[in-house]
């Protein structure tokens, strides 16, 4: 409690404003479905559909929200008042749809190209076991092969400003993501900024686990590393191949601590492990678990993203590792919790921890 006294005392301050990050690469139109139902009877529903030749179903919510690890990072960063610009590809529909998404709270997109194809997800939400969980159908667009040859001599010349932190997302939906991520870190390392990596879902890419930890993880261009605890289980299990059996068998969050021990020993930097329940962050050779904020989430998608961002403020902000931690729960939670699925300012995530609790874990 002391702790999230002195984060409340932060959060009255706008202290934010002085800090640039540099975020990339993608930008995706989302299209939610939110079913009343839980997974098991949607399953059902839909097979009925299909054999009866097609149809619809009833009793779900829908909404088309902005999308992509990096614009809704971006845009909860944003929100928090840091000084963002977004580097990508998209297209003109694209374009319009990003300066309506973020222009409201002051992204820079002067680095986003239009010559590309627009990336699109369609996210399926349903309850599963006691929890909302999500199924996310991606048409990657110009995501897929976002590549080094796509850094721009803007985006080039944005990093050499001395930007406070660059961050490099969504590793998983861009093929080139290795090449991509170590020229921008190898840029930024240069100029003195912070670099912070969050690969996304690794189950759709284990065959490139390797690559992604020997050809950059391993590489020391890497400062933080944000996953979860079905990642910190994958990469585990490139280490030590009973992880691999015990992931298919035991329960995840048994297994998540174990896993993090592991990392920490191999990956020798700052990493974040997120998970619905609490945060785990080793830093330094010393370890702190954080519960979260006990909520019931109205969506499954973007939590992650919001996450980061109060940690990211947190870090800039100088804020003690415990605090750096509480705000990403904190902003975590007033996205999760928000009817809308909108990113909250400084003074809306002090009313949330005024009305909100921490877990006991």
């Amino acid at each position: 409690m002391e702790n999230l006294e002195e984060l409340k005392q932060f959060l009255k301050k706008k202290v934010t404003s002085s800090f640039k990050v540099v975020v990339m690469p993608d930008f995706f139109l989302d299209h939610f479905v939110k079913f009343e139902d839980d997974f098991e009877t949607v399953m059902e529903k839909m097979k009925a559909v299909i054999e009866r030749g097609g149809g619809n179903i009833l009793a779900n919510k829908q909404s088309v929200l902005r999308g992509g690890n990096a614009t809704n990072l971006a845009s909860a960063l944003a929100t928090l008042g840091v000084q963002v610009t977004l580097a990508g590809e998209t297209d003109p529909l694209g374009e319009t749809l990003l300066k309506h998404f973020l222009k409201p709270v002051g992204v820079d997109l002067s680095l986003v190209s239009t010559s590309g194809h627009m990336s699109s997800n369609a996210a399926l939400e349903f309850k599963h076991k006691g929890r909302l969980t999500n199924i996310m159908c991606c048409d990657m667009g110009s995501l897929e092969n976002f590549g080094p040859e796509k850094v721009s001599q803007e985006i080039v010349a944005k990093l050499k400003e001395k930007p406070h932190l660059v961050a490099v997302v969504n590793w998983i939906e861009n093929l080139r993501g290795t090449e991509l991520a170590k020229k921008i870190f190898e840029i930024a390392k240069a100029q003195g900024s912070l670099t912070f990596l969050d690969t996304g879902d690794l189950s759709v890419r284990e065959k490139d686990i390797p690559d992604l930890l020997n050809n950059l993880l391993l590489t020391g261009l890497v400062d933080i590393f944000g996953f979860n605890e079905n990642e910190a289980l994958l990469l585990t299990s490139y280490y030590d191949t009973k992880f691999n059996e015990r992931r298919k068998k035991e329960n995840v969050f048994n297994l998540a601590d174990e896993a993090f021990k592991i990392l920490g020993e191999k990956l020798k930097f700052k990493i974040c492990m997120h998970t619905p329940y609490y945060a785990i962050i080793l830093d330094k050779g010393k370890e702190y678990k954080i519960s979260s904020f006990d909520i019931e989430p109205l969506r499954a998608t973007g939590s992650g993203d919001s996450w980061n961002s109060g940690f990211i403020s947190g870090l800039l902000a100088g804020l003690s590792l415990e605090n750096q931690v509480l705000l990403g729960h904190a902003v975590a939670g007033a996205y999760l919790t928000n009817p809308a699925g909108s990113h909250q300012n400084p003074k809306e995530i002090l009313s949330f921890i005024n009305r909100n609790k921490l877990r006991d874990i």
